[in-house]
């Protein structure tokens, strides 16, 4: 018994199987961009409540002594959560930042707007763009021009970062560049210098093996 369908039985079954197949693409292309093993945060509520008026909150922080820190970050970002563990919720850094710096958040792909100027207002994402930041967390510290001034690009140990904040609070970045490299042979070469004297106070050994004579420092 041979069995007999219709002639639109076949375009049936073409158009089930291409609805399957784009149902299938949809879902995996909904998934793009997601983070996976990321990790839940809160921003700490010290972090500068601003109206994002970034010109103004340049004169606020000078008014207290502060430069302002815009910290760009991202949902559920891992490392963004590390770094504001180990510094901006915790740790050795997190006093020197409340003292010295504005801190206020910035979110990859926000939808707040953020005043630069009086002619000029963006998003939280077009300002990210505009600023090239592709990693999280990005650092931009604002100089008193309301400009950036110096930047990080993405996780910092607490260590490291500590030597980004007192660069940034030290204005060594409107020194020009020889000169910082004059103190940085200068700082090498007092290592050098102590390396040395350290080890000629050491005590000196004298040792004698196989009938040859040795001086050990």
């Amino acid at each position: 018994m041979r069995l007999r369908f219709p002639p639109y039985f076949l375009h049936f079954v073409v158009v089930f199987l291409l609805t399957i197949v784009s149902m299938n693409s949809s879902a995996q292309a909904d998934k793009l961009g997601q983070i996976t093993g990321g990790a839940a945060y809160e921003v700490p509520t010290w972090f500068t409540d601003s109206f994002l008026d970034i010109s103004e909150d340049v004169e606020d922080a000078m008014d207290d002594n502060k430069s302002v820190l815009l910290y760009f970050h991202l949902d559920n970002c891992p490392y963004c959560s590390s770094m504001l563990d180990q510094n901006f919720k915790s740790g050795d850094n997190l006093a020197f930042i409340q003292k010295h710096f504005s801190v206020i958040a910035v979110n990859l792909k926000g939808d707040r707007e953020i005043t630069l100027n009086e002619d000029e207002a963006l998003l939280e994402k077009e300002l990210s763009k505009i600023l090239k930041v592709q990693y999280t967390p990005t650092i931009i510290f604002i100089g008193e021009d309301g400009k950036q001034a110096f930047r990080t690009n993405g996780y910092r140990t607490p260590k490291a970062f500590r030597q980004v904040l007192e660069y940034v609070v030290s204005q060594s970045y409107k020194k020009p560049r020889y000169q910082i490299t004059l103190n940085l042979i200068r700082n090498l070469l007092k290592v050098i210098l102590l390396s040395i004297i350290q080890a000629w106070k050491k005590p000196v050994i004298y040792k004698i093996t196989n009938n040859r004579f040795a001086i050990l420092f």
